[in-house]
């Protein structure tokens, strides 16, 4: 062969030496992510895998980002909350992100749903993908939601349903700059102003622990301009401000996740009473 073959071939030679070594450092973070047990996480029904492999993705770089927020209470012990996993090295600079819906009872995962997660199709997240396969897209442990639905119900009086609980949410009263009213106080509100108390106790038996709240803010305002609670509705509210766990929520400029005795103490009852 002429070195004027070799020389017109070069860039082939190239291109295949390139396209190996990505092959092989794809294969390697496969193995590496797979090597901590990955899919295993779900098969143990373990939150604390969950949580030590993203400490682990994270610390060591690998490709893509896994966030496991599992601090919204239901009730008791149980707890819910999302796995988020993208293919950048964070959450927020993730061009594509699979949201992973759970409940748990303390550590053990008794339910999670990816059946109904989107993905741009220009930028699938292989691994992923390859990772997840074999592995059912929705698992429920049927004791286990059994038993939360039927705690649920002593408490609120009212069936548990996950499609309300993981409805987005938000709390804040006024928000950003200025102190701007949120929509959600804007229709809280109305139902104050209004004394509209059956619709207020539809938000303390939802399922949505933010409607809870909102529930326990309209409530606890139309105390505070001499509206008397029934023995019932006291009792839903103690419950919800025994409540231990996180929730979306603004104090003025500042979002973040806060607790909710938090909420409660420096959010609700620092507010000035609404006149009717």
């Amino acid at each position: 062969m002429t070195c004027s073959a070799l020389t017109n071939q070069r860039p082939h030679y190239l291109k295949f030496i390139f396209s190996l070594i990505l092959s092989l450092s794809f294969i390697a973070t496969q193995a590496h992510i797979d090597s901590l047990g990955f899919r295993q996480c779900f098969e143990s029904k373990s939150i604390k895998y969950f949580k030590k492999l993203a400490e682990f993705q994270h610390s060591h770089q690998l490709k893509g980002c896994i966030y496991v927020q599992n601090s919204n209470p239901v009730i008791g012990t149980f707890m819910g909350g999302t796995i988020l996993i993208g293919d950048g090295e964070a959450v927020y600079d993730s061009y594509n992100l699979y949201q992973i819906n759970i409940l748990t009872q303390g550590d053990t995962i008794i339910y999670y749903d990816f059946s109904n997660n989107h993905q741009n199709s220009d930028r699938p997240v292989i691994w992923f993908n390859n990772l997840f396969t074999a592995i059912p897209s929705v698992y429920k442990n049927e004791s286990g939601l059994n038993a939360l639905s039927r705690e649920f119900r002593k408490n609120f009086n009212a069936p548990f349903r996950d499609s309300v609980f993981f409805r987005p949410s938000f709390f804040g009263i006024y928000c950003g700059e200025g102190g701007v009213e949120t929509s959600e106080h804007a229709k809280i509100r109305q139902l104050i102003v209004s004394k509209k108390s059956p619709e207020l106790l539809n938000l303390l038996f939802s399922s949505n622990t933010y409607d809870q709240l909102w529930g326990y803010y309209g409530f606890h305002m139309l105390a505070q301009s001499g509206y008397k609670l029934s023995a019932d509705v006291q009792n839903i509210m103690h419950v919800i401000e025994n409540k231990k766990g996180n929730l979306s929520a603004c104090d003025g400029c500042l979002v973040d996740d806060y607790a909710i005795d938090w909420l409660i103490e420096n959010i609700i009852k620092r507010e000035t009473p609404i006149k009717h």
